[in-house]
């Protein structure tokens, strides 16, 4: 592992699973993950790690850059030398290109039934959905097929329960999964109380800082207590407009298990957006690639010649919120 750091308070640090930043919050006691971008010319792929634990995936090998596919093929897909990457690389982006340019979109988003009716009042009652529409948000029927996607892979093997007994399938079952009344992801956390250090994880990337916390302590003879509320935010198949593209911005893992068995009509929540800030996070496919004529749809992940079937390894959001007791130079 290489590390270099310095007054900024930045660290980085190369290791099997890439290159990662993590920026030092101005206090010293949090560390907030960022996730890395696909480079147009990566470095050196890294050995896998023996007993790391990875997933099935489909990565839109049609739409990266062509180093950063030849970077994956090497590292993850065994058996195929040099001449073989190239060529199946090569494959992928002439199947893009041969494309008609263009994305036809029209209807993609239509009202919800008054079946669904029940179920959206019961959503918006909730803390998140209340949220989400004081955020301008709105709960609409989308397209899945036709949706723009700009992350480079799904895992394969996020098939929700829900829809795998007989019988699955009614609208409400649907609106389940896309639009959950409650968390459907779990945060771990330990203490290291030598190093005074709560680390809490979990494989969502919703995994966030939602508050802070403070005050008296019974148990403490009423002394003050000083922390944060960590957990897992809501998570929702979520659509964004976007310069009159529809994206989607959240749920590609349950886009895809849902349009595997067939399912691309869903109740979802949809937004407008004026501006990409804070829509793409880092470690998505270029810009030029989801905004141009030819972007790859939600329905690529199925599209044997304009993907790659492959295993990666299972990233991990942490948090790490650590006490540190300094003194100033002086007298006491």
């Amino acid at each position: 592992m290489r590390t270099s750091g310095g007054r900024q308070g930045r660290i980085t640090y190369r290791s099997s699973k890439g290159v990662c930043v993590l920026k030092r919050a101005l206090d010293r006691s949090l560390w907030v993950p960022r996730r890395q971008t696909f480079p147009e010319q990566p470095a050196e792929p890294a050995a896998r790690v023996a007993g790391h634990k990875e997933r099935p995936a489909r990565v839109l090998l049609g739409w990266l850059p062509a180093a950063a596919g030849e970077a994956l093929l090497e590292q993850y897909q065994n058996g195929l030398d040099a001449a073989d990457r190239s060529a199946r690389i090569s494959r992928a982006r002439e199947a893009v290109e041969a494309r008609s340019a263009g994305v036809d979109q029209t209807d993609l988003v239509s009202p919800v039934p008054p079946e669904l009716a029940d179920y959206v009042a019961r959503l918006d009652a909730t803390l998140a959905g209340t949220e989400r529409r004081r955020e301008g948000r709105r709960v609409a029927m989308v397209d899945l097929e036709r949706v723009v996607a700009f992350q480079p892979h799904v895992f394969t093997d996020a098939l929700p329960e829900s829809l795998s007994r007989p019988g699955a399938g009614a609208i409400e079952d649907i609106a389940a999964v896309t639009l959950p009344l409650g968390q459907t992801e779990t945060a771990t956390s330990e203490y290291d109380s030598k190093r005074k250090t709560y680390t809490v994880t979990s494989r969502s990337r919703n995994l966030r800082i939602l508050g802070k916390i403070g005050g008296k302590v019974p148990q403490y003879d009423g002394k003050t207590a000083y922390g944060f509320v960590a957990d897992v935010g809501a998570s929702f198949v979520e659509v964004v407009r976007f310069q009159d593209r529809y994206l989607l911005y959240d749920g590609y893992h349950r886009a895809f298990g849902l349009l595997s068995r067939g399912i691309s009509r869903v109740p979802a929540f949809v937004r407008d957006s004026e501006t990409l800030e804070g829509l793409v996070p880092e470690g998505m496919l270029p810009e030029n690639t989801w905004l141009g004529e030819r972007p790859p749809m939600l329905s690529d992940y199925l599209d044997d010649r304009v993907v790659v079937s492959i295993s990666l390894p299972v990233a991990q959001r942490m948090i790490v919120i650590q006490a540190l007791e300094l003194s100033t130079p002086g007298f006491c």
